[in-house]
């Protein structure tokens, strides 16, 4: 049986680190709580997202661009992940970075190279293990990462994709359903694939801007809106993710600190009572 100052230790450690588990538990519930104002209007906003798309495409004017058709062939692939600075919570930078090795190597057999564009620093770290390309890396907490930072990204990423250094433009993250469920989405950005309804653009004569004007703002804006719709849906999935995570941390703490406490009982129970025996067996021994 194991000793009483091992399972007293154990105890302690335990104890200790059900704390520190209940802690980030209050804080990530804080931070979920502010975020789930964004919550209702993040959703609205990712289904004006997929109108928009259509709307540049139906305004285009047959106009043949690259962002909404594409190059002939595509060499070169950027892929945009977004996952926590830190662990602790859950599944949330796993799933993320176990999609990208998927479609990575989904672009392998495609014979498509690729480079990472990674919003916080799991990510990083991920890639730099495994070995692929970092175009771009920075943390995603608020302190270091300002939408007027995510906005000059996006124009620089689109910039590359209209000279033609990268032919697509794809995003990883998690959206946020709810406390309890998120769920890992791979979604190519660049070249736009909305779905346009023709008839009601084809009265139309010109379009001012010039077509090709249009298109570059409004793809770039396009992307730089895709790109804050997947930072706050990361922002949402972690916080509730790590929030769930040290819930459960904390009740497996207490089931441990139970269990460890019946076997320091036990185990003091037969120090006594051994401790007895061995008094009792000595005056046994005297009277013989």
């Amino acid at each position: 049986m194991a000793n009483v100052k091992d399972l007293s230790r154990k105890i302690s450690s335990l104890q200790n680190m059900k704390k520190v588990t209940r802690a980030m538990n209050m804080i990530a519930s804080i931070k979920l709580r502010k975020l789930f104002s964004v919550e209702a209007p993040l959703a609205g906003f990712s289904k004006s997202l997929e109108h928009i798309a259509g709307e540049i495409r139906g305004c285009s004017g047959g106009e043949r661009h690259p962002a909404m058709h594409g190059y002939q062939v595509q060499e070169r692939e950027n892929i945009v992940v977004f996952t926590a600075d830190k662990g602790l919570c859950g599944a949330h930078n796993n799933t993320v970075n176990r999609e990208l090795a998927v479609h990575i190597e989904e672009l392998k057999r495609r014979d498509i190279s690729s480079e990472v564009s990674s919003f916080g620093l799991k990510g990083s770290n991920f890639c730099r293990r495994k070995g692929y390309e970092l175009f771009h890396q920075a943390e995603i907490n608020d302190r270091a990462l300002s939408l007027k930072d995510l906005r000059r990204m996006a124009g620089k990423l689109y910039q590359r994709y209209k000279d033609g250094k990268v032919q697509g433009i794809s995003v990883i993250y998690n959206r946020f359903i709810n406390t309890l469920q998120q769920q890992t989405v791979v979604q190519q950005i660049l070249p736009i694939l909305g779905k346009e309804d023709p008839r009601k653009f084809e009265s139309q004569a010109h379009i001012e801007p010039e077509p090709e004007v249009f298109i570059d703002s409004a793809a770039e804006l396009f992307l730089y809106f895709s790109f804050s719709r997947a930072l706050y849906n990361s922002y949402l999935s972690e916080h509730a993710s790590r929030m769930t995570a040290m819930e459960n941390a904390t009740h497996n703490s207490d089931d441990l600190i139970s269990r460890y406490m019946t076997l320091q009982n036990r185990a003091r129970q037969t120090t006594i009572t051994n401790e007895i025996i061995e008094i009792v067996s000595g005056k046994e021994a005297m009277k013989g």
